[in-house]
């Protein structure tokens, strides 16, 4: 009677092990089915009316995942960062990931009805990374734009009056994007 008890325990600690760890590891970037439509990817940190507009742009959107990043990377594997990028007082995203065919730099920015907007900074063809995703998303608080001169073109501001994206690709090379009251500006912060 011992013996059964110990296994049933033993089987029940390990069943509910296994159902808390496979929650765990869906919960960040969980996959749902839309209604009459393909399936997305349900990406933590954004908003229902964020997710609606993504769906709309790029059908099964997902993240890539800290596994497909380059080992050079280390912990810098942010896909998403929330910040508010046009000073409308709501909160905004960038994301950084794929849909079936396409890889996507995207932001997805509140407007005056709360609904979102889709602005795709960088679209290309879905290829293999041999060696690994290499790019990191940053936010660039509102403030002084520090950035080398040889870099500084006779547009870019000196101070931001908005957060901006900063993309960085491996340890040097970066660029950043900021909202300049209509369309997002690309600068080249690093090479």
């Amino acid at each position: 009677m011992v013996r059964k008890s110990f296994g049933f325990i033993c089987l029940t600690a390990l069943f509910a092990a296994c159902g808390h760890e496979s929650q765990r590891n869906s919960a960040p970037n969980e996959t749902s089915r839309q209604a009459g439509g393909p399936v997305t990817a349900n990406i933590s940190g954004l908003t229902p009316p964020m997710q609606s507009a993504l769906a709309k742009y790029a059908a099964g959107f997902a993240l890539f995942a800290p596994r497909e990043y380059a080992a050079n990377q280390g912990s810098d594997t942010i896909s998403r960062v929330n910040a508010d990028f046009n000073g409308d007082g709501s909160e905004d995203a960038a994301v950084y990931g794929h849909d079936a065919t396409r890889e996507l730099l995207l932001i997805l920015l509140s407007d005056s009805t709360g609904a979102y907007k889709v602005y795709p900074l960088s679209e290309n063809k879905l290829e293999p990374f041999p060696n690994g995703v290499g790019i990191s998303l940053r936010v660039h608080p509102p403030g002084p734009l520090e950035i080398p001169e040889t870099l500084r073109e006779a547009n870019t501001p000196r101070s931001l009056k908005y957060a901006a994206l900063d993309v960085g690709f491996g340890q040097e090379a970066g660029e950043m994007y900021y909202w300049d009251g209509s369309k997002f500006v690309k600068v080249v912060t690093g090479d």
